[in-house]
Order: structure tokens, then sequence, then C-alpha cells
């Protein structure tokens, strides 16, 4: 952060200032206009009134990135009715070119990212945390048991391929982050279609999926950054009752309480023909072997009654599996 601390007429807000609100959609949007004057004779050393040292850039940047936390910092300061600074306008006086106007903008529709530290903000973008916006999404999945939980068999216990197709809503986590502009379009591909590998805000291990729709390079608040849109799918899929493994070989029961989530499943199934001595029963009435079921560790998983006992249900990854918190802030 910069150490420049610009000196504020009258040590804080003027008057007049305005505020108001408005309909936009089926929401109600506060907005407040807050208005400053500023010395800056404060940045020259020694101080002058000269205009051509005055109106620069390098003074306007100053007045609105390097100000030290004197006055607001566009997309972080907050009111206390929670509209956020959503811009800012610094115009020097004619009459005297010392003195600068500096006009902040607020609105209750711009918070999308906080600072790391309320107290001490940094007008740096990339140290800023994002503020997730929720969303809903539906999709249909392929699972082994029914909304009741009873698992998707016929009446001798034979999977049905491919298992029942369910209408579920997922919760979807959109948000902004911005990064460093050494950011390459590899480190981005490497964030795009994967889940967690630990638990992160909350989530359990597996259950998040990110993907990273866009980004646009830029200059943000007066840095050169990477402005990176994301999107956080969470899905539960079901807990327990699943099989994992370890080393692509061997199959373990997944704990108890964890849940399945972006991994895909499948029922542990195989010809009949496979399944030395059991080749002669539950054929079909044209003769045809049927489907045996497994019980995880290449064994019949045996009959109740004359009916199989459920086959065992495998966990694959369809994605990869990351830190999250290695790249988002929170």
């Amino acid at each position: 952060m910069s150490e420049t601390v610009v000196t504020v007429v009258g040590g804080g807000e003027r008057i007049p200032g305005s505020s108001g609100c408005r309909l936009q959609g089926t929401q109600i949007v506060n907005t407040h206009k807050v208005k400053y004057l500023v010395d800056a004779g404060a940045f020259d050393a020694p101080p002058t009134v000269d205009p051509r040292r005055l109106d620069s850039y390098t003074t306007r940047q100053t007045i609105l990135y390097g100000h030290g936390g004197v006055l607001p910092y566009i997309g972080l300061t907050r009111t206390p009715d929670g509209c956020v600074c959503s811009s800012g306008d610094a115009e020097r006086q004619e009459r005297n070119p010392r003195y600068w106007e500096v006009t902040y903008e607020f609105s209750s529709t711009e918070a999308n990212q906080k600072p790391n530290d309320e107290n001490n903000p940094n007008p740096d973008p990339t140290t800023w945390i994002p503020i997730w916006q929720i969303d809903n999404e539906i999709y249909e999945e392929f699972e082994p048991v029914d909304a009741r939980g009873f698992p998707v068999v016929n009446s001798m216990g034979i999977p049905f391929d491919g298992g029942i197709d369910r209408e579920k809503t997922i919760v979807v986590y959109k948000f902004s982050q911005y990064e460093p502009d050494t950011l390459t379009e590899e480190d981005l591909g490497s964030r795009n279609g994967i889940m967690n590998l630990t638990n992160f805000a909350g989530f359990q291990k597996y259950t998040l999926k990110l993907t990273v729709p866009s980004s646009v390079r830029g200059v943000f608040n007066g840095f050169p950054c990477r402005k990176v849109n994301y999107e956080v799918k969470y899905k539960k899929g079901i807990r327990g009752g699943f099989k994992i493994t370890p080393d692509g070989k061997t199959w373990n029961n997944a704990p108890s309480t964890e849940y399945s989530g972006w991994r895909k499943l499948y029922l542990d199934t195989s010809p009949w023909t496979t399944i030395s001595g059991k080749s002669q029963q539950y054929r079909s009435d044209d003769g045809m072997p049927g489907v045996a079921n497994l019980n995880g560790s290449g064994v019949w998983a045996g009959a109740t009654s004359g009916i199989q006992n459920p086959p065992a249900v495998l966990n694959y990854w369809r994605h990869p599996a990351v830190e999250f918190a290695n790249f988002i802030r929170s």
C-alpha cells in the first residue's frame, strides 16, 4: 500500500452530499454521493501551487489510489447500510489549482469484493476477497438408488443399466477474483474443471467443482492485473455406501460421513460367465446369462431368498482434485 497520505481539507466529508434509492428490477438499490476537498499541494516537496505540477496524471492517481486510506477505496469501502464505493472522480479547481474536488459514488449493487483487512484496506485488487453470489441449476444424473434409497434392480436383483435418472438441484456460486498480471493461460487452464481435494469454506472434499468461464487483463484500481470470473458448483451426491480405491486395484468402504460429490459412481457387476460356478444361476428364458452382482472384491455378492444381493458401488474421479485454498482467497 502507498504510504502517501493526502490532506483532506476540513478532515472529512464535505457538504453538500446526496443519497437516493431506485427500483432495479425487483431490487431496491440505495445510492450515495460523497464529496471531499483535497489539498494536492501536500504531494509536492516543497509544496507549490504551480498548475503545471499539480494538474498531472500522477497527482490524480495519488488522490484516487495512493491516499493511504483517508479517502474511500473503489470496490472496497462500504457505508453503514452496506453500499460499496463504485466510482471516484477527481477534478481540479480552476480558481485555485492547489485544491481538488473529489466525488465518490456508493451503490448497494456493487458488493462483489471485500478487503482482506477491514481496518486497513489495501488498494491492490489482488489482495481483495471475493464475495460469492448464489444461483441454482437443475441437472439430471443416473444413480444406483432411487429417491427413497432403494437399489435400482429388477425382481431378480439384477441392476438396471445405468441406474435411474434423477432430477436434482445444485447450488452455483459465482464470483470474480483479481489475479496478478503474471497469471498465464496455462495457470487458468489448470483451474478449470477441478474439484476440491480437501474441505474448503465449510464444504466437504470432492463436493465442489470449479470452472473458469472468462477472464480479462487490464488496470484495475491503478494496478495491472487480471480479473478472473469463477463458478463453483456444489453437489453432495450420496453419503456413504460406496467404495473408494487407493491404488486403482483394491476397493475399500468410504467413510459413512463422506459424500461422493462430483465423482462418478458405477455398479460393480459382471457377466455371469466370468463368475466361476455361478453361470447356471439366474439365466433368462432364452438361456443367455444375466448379470452378476459383485461385492467390490471380485466376488459374487450372493443372494437372499433367491434374489441377488445389491452390488457394491464403485467410485471414480471424473475431475482432478486440487487444493482450492492455494489460490482462492477467503
